[in-house]
């Protein structure tokens, strides 16, 4: 058996130190992150919490943008600030820390006022959210060019499948733990909400552990007769750079024009829990948000291997274009589910292949990480996410669709996107040369 520490090499003979132990940490990282996102799952455990604390369907929407908008907005200057770093992690590390703190402050907030300020703690929780999401988009470029510097390009399909195998099995459990809490079998509002955000805390807090343990790979060195690397750019300079980057990489313009449209499914699953309760004669009791988040669990589950064994087979490409046509179904099948009467099979089968197709910015990363070259990566990710800001206009036009026509609106919506993203990918080059 190889000792962790042991470099590996992957099909294109690049030897990587410390890539076994770096992929057994990013397991970790990744299936702990995921384990407190679920719960505050945005289809489930998170419109229960906000409906509990006198949160709208608007306001979901607005949530919802907050996460796109936070994830997006800093990773131009977070790139800038790594132009010819030598390191990646540190910087990772200290912006995910300052990011993720808050939770478990909103949690103590919700404990005090969910009974008696509900507004005060819907404050609170918003404002941790935000922050959240700001420490991990910030986290985003140096963590995404980690990875490209830590795994053989070959293995990351692997390591995406096994980050999500991971964390689905774990779901399984917080489904549990979320159907209970929200249920009121364990614990009552205002201690059971203040319960489902303090999980979140905990597990983002060991997914942070898990990132300082990883044995980051300096670049080569460079040979006596290579260039030396182009002199940082100023903030303003390197913004101005950006659009001539755009141009030179139509295929890059079109990979962000697919991460825009894909996100249809996460910026419209809020809605799905709010129409399968309608649809469904009688309504839904909101201890059953626990049980769809178990279906959802089960379909990253069951195509997690499947995803990373075509991206590490065949290609991103093929596999984007495959996940994209999948992510068509969920939509479709809710309403099938409401026209044969709120048929409850079909919604969670919904819900099923939602949770199938709904992590497929590992897909899409997996693309950039085998188009750009190394040292151009940080650039990459940072201009891909910043043209990408549309994306945070997607849950506030759901939100309204929903409001003024109903839920099944910003399925539509969905639709829409996803069908349009799914052309486009068939446009994008392969990166494994056919």
């Amino acid at each position: 058996m190889s000792h962790p520490d042991t470099p590996t090499e992957d099909s294109d003979g690049i030897t990587l130190p410390n890539a076994r132990l770096n992929f057994l940490m990013l397991v970790g990282d990744v299936a702990c992150f995921v384990l407190g996102s679920a719960f505050l799952d945005a289809a489930t455990a998170l419109p229960a919490l906000i409906g509990r604390l006198g949160g709208d369907l608007g306001l979901l929407g607005i949530l919802g943008s907050i996460r796109q908008g936070a994830y997006y907005l800093p990773q131009l200057f977070v790139a800038h600030r790594l132009q010819n770093a030598t390191r990646y992690l540190p910087i990772l590390l200290a912006i995910t820390f300052c990011g993720r703190i808050g939770y478990f402050l909103a949690g103590a907030a919700i404990l005090a006022f969910g009974r008696t300020r509900p507004d005060l703690a819907l404050m609170a929780f918003t404002a941790a959210y935000t922050l959240g999401w700001l420490g991990d988009g910030g986290g985003g470029v140096p963590w995404t060019a980690l990875v490209g510097r830590t795994i053989p390009a070959r293995r990351r399909g692997a390591l995406f499948a096994a980050t999500q195998t991971v964390s689905g099995i774990g779901k399984l459990g917080v489904g549990a733990i979320v159907a209970l809490l929200l249920g009121g079998s364990v614990a009552k509002f205002p201690l059971a909400d203040a319960f489902l955000v303090w999980g979140c805390a905990f597990f983002m807090a060991v997914s942070w552990v898990f990132l300082a343990l990883i044995r980051e790979n300096r670049p080569e060195a460079r040979a006596a007769d290579s260039p030396p690397p182009a002199p940082s750019l100023s903030l303003g300079a390197y913004l101005g750079s950006l659009p001539q980057r755009l141009r030179e990489r139509p295929d890059f313009a079109r990979l962000a024009l697919v991460q825009i449209l894909a996100t249809a499914s996460i910026a419209t699953a809020p809605f799905l829990w709010g129409f399968v309760r309608t649809a469904t004669p009688g309504g839904v009791p909101e201890g059953e948000a626990g049980k769809f988040l178990i279906a959802q669990t089960v379909g990253l589950l069951a195509f997690a291997p499947v995803w990373g064994f075509l991206s590490d087979r065949f290609g991103p490409k093929r596999t984007l274009g495959n996940l994209l046509g999948i992510s068509l179904l969920w939509p479709l099948l809710a309403f099938a589910g409401k026209l044969t009467g709120g048929n409850v099979v079909l919604f969670y089968m919904a819900y099923f292949l939602l949770g199938g197709v709904v992590e497929n910015w590992i897909t899409i990363t997996n693309y950039l990480l085998e188009s750009v070259p190394e040292n151009d990566q940080p650039t990459y990710i940072g201009l891909m996410n910043a043209v990408s800001l549309p994306a945070l206009f997607l849950p506030l036009i759901a939100g309204q669709f929903a409001q003024s026509l109903g839920a099944g609106a910003a399925l539509l919506f969905a639709v829409l996107l996803l069908a349009t993203g799914l052309c486009v990918t068939q446009t994008l080059p392969d990166t494994r040369g056919g």
